[in-house]
């Protein structure tokens, strides 16, 4: 959806209100109404455009395009996933024209509307029963289940969507997103290929694809589709003024590779600086702040600076997570040299005499990671599903979480330190003090298998594409041990494997 005027071209806005003009004249045309509401749901005016398909809906009450669009209003502004935030209303661009100006103020007066699960739901429902073969209702149906962790209804939707039109690429494409969160992951591979075969230039299937690719192991497949990333709406891709590297030789010129994702994605591909370096490369990187002082460790690096800061002279640059891709990076290339970060001698003594006083083995913990991250919910146990680990460990255990809510750490034991930890070099000496880390999928166990760290990873049942499927331990991080789910959502089995398995270690 466009922002309000300021990227809406003239001739849309000019659209738009040539509808609104018509409408004066005739004012009980359902269909006209509909297609204003399409117009202004367009340039971001999704409440204005929700009372024109209701006026639409009142002039024809067997409107089943109108009704289901206005449950779309209600799914995409007021969405249904715990984790999803409501879209902030637009701003106004000041427009040049009054006529543009007083429209606008009148449709950003439109309030919004209470919408419920079950009034989105029925729309759907009472605009299917209307029009059972219309492919979009389904699937906009099968996206409203899928939202609220409905898979079944969901794929039920999808594939009647399908049934109605088989040779739809969106209708291959939403049945992927409801399979892929089963493993194996081969239905839906095969789903998403068979909406590339109707719609090859399909953005999200492309890089959904990759990333079961990858999950998979199949790194040929995976890294061209994970390009991708950068067609997608909310792509992170930025400007610079010099050419992409596409793996040519060098020749004396400085390649910049800078980041792009979280901070564990830096962690993980940083690997490849050494071996650019090896090679007779000349590399500078730019990163998060909190990685400067660690990644300025890495031998031969020409520069190492913060997004905030300057860039440094380059020729070349090249996103970080593109690095794996245009080296042709596979399995059987990993790990390469490890550890690949370091520490500084001085700080892991300073933590080692801090921690002297504890008796027996001292274990790293870690339970969530970044709350703003929109899959932490997912991926991160929390403190009451590892209770069992941290009745176990006591006061041998350190608290390596970040961002600490109300967990009762004083009630096992457990030490916290993260106000100490100014940056991930500091970190990195602090883990450096410790026998073990066991982490959730966060950059802790990044950092760890960075530093040749024992380290043990909690993993939900579809665990990120870096962990793969069904094993134990990690080409990327040789140092890691990997505890996964059985079926999702169950983390007791986790933290009970992890207590046995440290039992088992540290009877002694």
């Amino acid at each position: 959806m466009l922002d309000l005027l300021g990227d809406a071209p003239d001739d849309l806005v000019s659209a738009v209100l040539q509808r609104a003009r018509a409408l004066t004249i005739e004012s009980d045309s359902a269909h006209g109404r509909y297609n204003l509401g399409n117009a202004l749901r367009t340039i971001g005016l999704p409440w204005a455009a929700a009372r024109e398909f209701r006026k639409a809906i009142a002039l024809a009450p067997a409107f089943a395009t109108a009704i289901g669009n206005l449950a779309n209003i209600g799914r995409e502004q007021l969405p249904l996933h715990p984790d999803a935030t409501v879209p902030p209303e637009p701003e106004i661009v000041p427009p040049s024209a009054p006529e543009v100006a007083e429209r606008l103020k009148h449709w950003l007066a439109v309030p919004r509307a209470a919408v419920s699960e079950s009034a989105i739901l029925g729309a759907y429902h009472r605009a299917l029963s209307l029009d059972p073969l219309d492919s979009e209702i389904w699937g906009n149906l099968g996206l409203a289940y899928l939202t609220r962790a409905r898979g079944t209804e969901a794929e039920r939707a999808f594939r009647t969507a399908l049934a109605v039109s088989p040779g739809s690429a969106r209708a291959h494409f939403d049945l992927g997103c409801v399979l892929d969160d089963r493993l194996p992951p081969d239905a839906a591979i095969l789903a998403y290929s068979r909406s590339l075969d109707v719609k090859a230039d399909h953005v999200l299937a492309r890089w959904n694809r990759s990333l079961l690719d990858l999950l998979n192991g199949d790194c040929e497949r995976g890294w061209p589709g994970y390009e991708w990333r950068w067609r997608k709406p909310d792509s992170p891709h930025r400007s610079l003024d010099a050419p992409l590297w596409a793996g040519e030789p060098l020749a004396g010129r400085t390649l910049l590779l800078h980041t792009e994702q979280g901070f564990g994605d830096t962690l993980m591909v940083v690997r490849f600086v050494h071996r650019l370096i090896a090679e007779g490369h000349r590399v500078a990187i730019q990163c998060q702040p909190a990685l400067v002082r660690l990644l300025s460790r890495i031998p031969g690096v020409d520069a190492v600076v913060s997004s905030s800061d300057p860039l440094p002279r380059f020729d070349l640059h090249l996103p970080m997570m593109s690095l794996p891709g245009t080296l042709g990076i596979g399995l059987a290339d990993l790990p390469g040299p490890c550890p690949y970060v370091s520490t500084e001698a001085s700080a892991v003594d300073r933590w080692r005499r801090r921690f002297a006083g504890r008796r027996g083995p001292r274990v790293g913990l870690c339970w969530k990671g970044n709350p703003r991250f929109v899959g932490d919910r997912l991926r991160s146990p929390g403190f009451d599903a590892i209770r069992p680990i941290s009745a176990f460990l006591g006061e041998r255990a350190v608290c390596l979480v970040r961002e600490l809510e109300d967990e009762p750490l004083s009630d096992y034991g457990i030490e916290d330190v993260h106000s100490e930890l100014d940056d991930f070099a500091e970190t990195a000496a602090m883990m450096s003090a410790l026998d073990l880390i066991v982490t959730s999928d966060t950059a802790v166990a990044n950092l760890a298998g960075a530093l040749g760290l024992d380290v043990w990873v909690m993993l939900p049942y579809i665990p990120d594409w870096r962990w793969l499927r069904d094993r134990t331990d990690s080409p990327w991080y040789p140092s890691a041990r990997l505890f996964r789910q059985s079926r999702p959502g169950s983390w007791p089995e986790v933290a009970k494997a992890i207590r046995a398995s440290l039992a088992e270690r540290f009877s002694a």
